[in-house]
């Protein structure tokens, strides 16, 4: 019984370090491999992979038709894409609906002017290669495509702190 006790202790311990950091602007993660993580290209239709972004940082950033924070997200999202896109970031929006959403992804597209890479998590892969507890996580990728920092939930991209960890990675 004390073993189960200390346990449940760990565990609510560990889900509250995660959003108190998430909450300070992230987490770091420390990594060895580069991040393997593909998804379909919304717009080409063809697979497309973080490793093709290799010598350039990447912010991926996932987001769901029915998620309100993902709506609440976005157009922060595209401000700060906007202000960092001739910078050397790349931002990928991804989409981890069920496939069967299109129309609702399409719709969401055009309604949030997401003119940055969208891709499809059709594998279903992004919360297990980023430990995403939900949606939306945001992941920026080195330029060395290891991950830098986590962000679990929806933040303000206009933030000192997240706009100053994301320049930190900026090729200058």
């Amino acid at each position: 019984m004390t073993r189960w006790i200390l346990g449940a202790i760990v565990v609510v311990l560990g889900a509250a370090l995660v959003v108190w950091n998430s909450a300070r602007g992230g987490r770091s993660v420390s990594q060895k491999e580069p991040v393997r993580y593909s998804g379909i290209d919304f717009r080409a239709h063809r697979r497309a992979s973080v490793a093709d972004y290799r010598g350039t940082p990447v912010l991926l950033t996932s987001w769901a038709t029915w998620c309100v924070e993902c709506r609440e997200e976005l157009p922060s999202l595209v401000t700060f894409w906007e202000s960092r896109r001739n910078h050397g970031l790349v931002v990928i929006a991804v989409n981890v609906d069920a496939p069967d959403a299109s129309r609702g992804i399409e719709a969401m597209v055009k309604k949030y002017s997401l003119a940055m890479p969208v891709w499809l998590d059709e594998a279903n892969a992004y919360a297990s290669a980023f430990g995403a507890l939900g949606v939306p996580t945001s992941v920026l990728i080195d330029a060395n495509g290891k991950v830098a920092r986590t962000w679990m939930g929806r933040i303000d991209f206009q933030s000192p702190a997240v706009a100053n960890t994301v320049d930190a990675t900026l090729i200058r």
